[in-house]
């Protein structure tokens, strides 16, 4: 994964994250989500569009997150999912955690 890009949107931080989301790389994107939480309240869009691939340590992560941004009053959504990514959310219930989108625009209105 290469580092993700954080774009701070008005009042929404979106971070797209690319190739894998995995053991090796998960450090990169809490540091990107850490960095989201000092502006409270934090609503954090997570573009993974250009994910191919998530294992089961990143979805654990993700749960964590989810925790956290709520913890700080704030929300998170992710959008753009690939079908495969999508699938691997479904199986483990993690979208009855973290509201899964189809595209940033639907995304961006779920969190206003």
């Amino acid at each position: 994964m290469s580092e993700p890009s954080n774009v701070r949107d008005p009042g929404i931080a979106v971070l797209r994250p690319t190739g894998r989301l995995d053991a090796s790389n998960l450090r990169e994107l809490r540091s990107s989500l850490s960095a989201s939480l000092q502006h409270p309240p934090a609503r954090v869009l997570l573009d993974l569009a250009e994910v191919e691939f998530i294992d089961s340590t990143a979805l654990g992560a993700l749960a964590l997150i989810a925790r956290d941004v709520r913890a700080a009053a704030g929300e998170i959504a992710i959008c753009g999912a690939r079908e495969n990514v999508r699938r691997v959310f479904e199986i483990t219930q993690l979208h009855r955690v973290i509201d899964l989108f189809d595209d940033q625009e639907s995304a961006r209105l779920g969190l206003a």
